[in-house]
C-alpha cells in the first residue's frame, strides 16, 4: 500500500495508497471461496442473472498509440457511460 517508493513525487504532493482487490484477502482466509468463487460460484451468480458483466466497447485504430488516443478522446467526451474500453495491445 505504500506508493511512495514506486514514483519521483513533486514536492507538495500527498501520497496515499488504495486497496482495489480487498476480495483477495477474504479468499484466502475461506477455503470455500478460495477454491470456489472464481471457478463455480461466478459464473453461477452470471447464469443466474444475479451478476451482469460491464459492457464492453472495443475501440479500433491502425497503431496502439492510435487506438490509446481514441479511448482517451473518447472518454473526454464523455461519449461512453457504464461501459470499459478495451483495445488491442499487441499486432499478434
Amino acid at each position: 500500500m505504500d506508493a511512495q517508493e514506486h514514483a519521483t513525487w513533486e514536492e507538495g504532493v500527498g501520497v496515499r495508497g488504495v486497496r482495489t482487490h480487498f476480495y483477495m484477502e477474504v479468499l484466502y482466509q475461506n477455503e470455500s471461496f478460495r477454491d470456489n468463487l472464481q471457478p463455480t460460484i461466478i459464473p453461477a451468480l452470471l447464469a443466474y442473472g444475479m451478476l451482469k458483466p460491464i459492457k464492453q466497447k472495443v475501440v479500433e485504430g491502425a497503431t496502439l498509440l492510435e487506438r490509446g488516443q481514441k479511448a482517451l478522446d473518447m472518454l473526454r467526451r464523455k461519449e461512453i457511460s457504464g461501459e470499459r474500453l478495451v483495445w488491442r495491445i499487441s499486432e499478434a
